[in-house]
């Protein structure tokens, strides 16, 4: 059967520019990869008639191997044959959404990029969401969890992270370049590793409690360690003596070691001393 005429095109006018231009006539046919319509044309805006020769280059149907995480599965892609397809950058599927390329067959081997004409086929992974390994320290272990968010998210030093253990703040950043930063914000697309650590409570946070003076009532309900009856009750078990008090009744000085009692010894040994 055959394909019907288009009513209009946007075609390029000699004299307009791109204008709209209307079919009067004309006929398809077959070229490999691509329909080729031979019309007679007339520009809508300055009536100019014209013969024209359009190329609609027809899908080309490539296998194509979608990764989601561990799993793989094959789908077909329509592609255009003259469509250069390059290794990491994103294409859109319209049923799958979208992806990332990560592999090109062809005859010739896996080239980095190639027309989708030459491709026999495609791996790609998924790009809806990436997973990211999170390792939180903890005090002798650490541990891995992953988290799947869009690749244009953003995560900077200090970010709060909700996990399955609880809620965790990032302090470093490994990207796909093999960098560690720890300062600033990097996108979830290049993102290799978040390092976090479960933060402290905020009653454990800031400084120590100030110094508080102690007052009559606590030193009553709690004495100070060796207090003396001067100052507070004794300690348990220990017997508080009383300094000795002179004849008339008021405590003296210690006494100086000078003026006690002679020092014992060998009288033998004073004598030669002193002869």
């Amino acid at each position: 059967m055959a394909r019907a005429l288009p009513k209009a095109l946007p075609l390029e006018c000699p004299h307009c520019g791109r204008q709209l231009h209307d079919i009067i006539k004309g006929q398809w046919r077959r070229t490999g990869s691509s329909n080729i319509l031979s019309a007679t044309v007339r520009c809508q805006r300055c009536e100019h008639v014209r013969r024209e020769e359009i190329e609609q280059v027809l899908p080309r149907k490539i296998p194509l191997i979608r990764s989601t995480g561990k799993t793989s599965q094959r789908h077909e892609a329509s592609i255009p044959a003259t469509q250069l397809l390059v290794v990491g950058e994103e294409f859109d599927h319209p049923a799958l959404g979208r992806m990332v390329l990560t592999a090109l067959e062809t005859r010739q081997g896996r080239p980095p990029h190639a027309p989708a004409g030459e491709v026999l086929a495609i791996w790609a992974k998924d790009f809806g969401t990436v997973a990211i390994p999170v390792s939180v320290g903890q005090v002798q272990t650490t541990r891995t969890e992953q988290l799947r968010v869009a690749p244009e998210e953003m995560f900077f030093i200090g970010q709060q992270l909700a996990l399955a253990m609880g809620p965790v703040e990032v302090h470093a950043i490994r990207t796909k370049g093999l960098q560690t930063v720890e300062a600033g914000s990097v996108p979830a697309v290049q993102v290799a590793r978040l390092y976090a650590h479960v933060p402290r409570p905020p009653s454990a946070r800031g400084r120590a409690p100030p110094y508080r003076r102690r007052s009559e009532t606590d030193a009553a309900r709690r004495p100070r360690r060796n207090a003396t009856p001067r100052d507070g009750p004794a300690r348990p078990g220990r017997v508080d003596r009383a300094p000795p008090a002179s004849e008339e009744g008021q405590s003296r000085p210690p006494r100086n070691r000078r003026d006690g009692p002679p020092r014992r010894g060998r009288p033998e040994r004073r004598r030669r001393h002193a002869s």
